[in-house]
């Protein structure tokens, strides 16, 4: 489908790699299209280093004033690299406001998670969301706030496309009503840390 809507990979200029901890598939995406600049994390540099990155990594402002159709927001409170292999709640969230289109690798979840489970929302906190708040006592609060403030700031978001639960879509405003709704039932669990 990729190669059918991309006159075979031609039209690639670049790939993002949001994640860290998503590793896996960058070698073969690097050789499946061999021409288009990559951009990864720190880690990604450091775990495959066979992949020729760009020297800007994909959270820089160069990235994202190179690409300005793009909004980028990395949570707060949170260890964007965790220095713990397993926990994998650090990511860079990726919005397209033209096609109203939201990326999100592990952060936000549609799948519920194992500790903030809610049958009724839609949107889900990484399993490892606790884990990840920083050594510092606002944490909680920070990450909760720029959650919050995120609801708001991307309420067009219609298409979610989320790491593991491929996309959903939302009703206008509902993206928003569903994330405030978890971040309101988990911020007492978040800010006692």
């Amino acid at each position: 489908q990729v190669m059918a809507l991309t006159s075979d990979g031609k039209d690639i200029e670049a790939v993002l790699n949001v994640h860290p901890f998503h590793t896996v598939h960058c070698a073969k995406v690097a050789k499946d299209f061999p021409h288009a600049t990559f951009y990864g994390s720190s880690r990604h540099h450091q775990e495959v280093p066979e992949v020729d990155w760009s020297a800007d990594l994909v959270e820089s402002d160069a990235v994202a004033k190179r690409y300005p159709e793009l909004q980028f927001s990395q949570p707060k409170g949170i260890d964007y690299i965790s220095s713990n292999d397993s926990v994998h709640s650090g990511s860079l969230l990726v919005y397209h406001p033209a096609s109203q289109s939201l990326y999100v690798d592990d952060t936000f979840e549609l799948a519920p998670s194992k500790l903030f489970n809610d049958v009724k929302a839609d949107i889900n906190l990484h399993a490892t969301t606790l884990k990840a708040l920083k050594d510092e006592a606002d944490a909680g609060q920070r990450y909760c706030d720029w959650a919050l403030n995120l609801a708001q700031k991307w309420r067009d978001v219609r298409y979610f496309c989320g790491a593991h639960s491929g996309l959903v879509v939302f009703e206008t405003g509902e993206f928003a009503e569903k994330l405030t709704a978890t971040i309101h039932k988990a911020r007492s669990t978040l800010e006692a840390g």
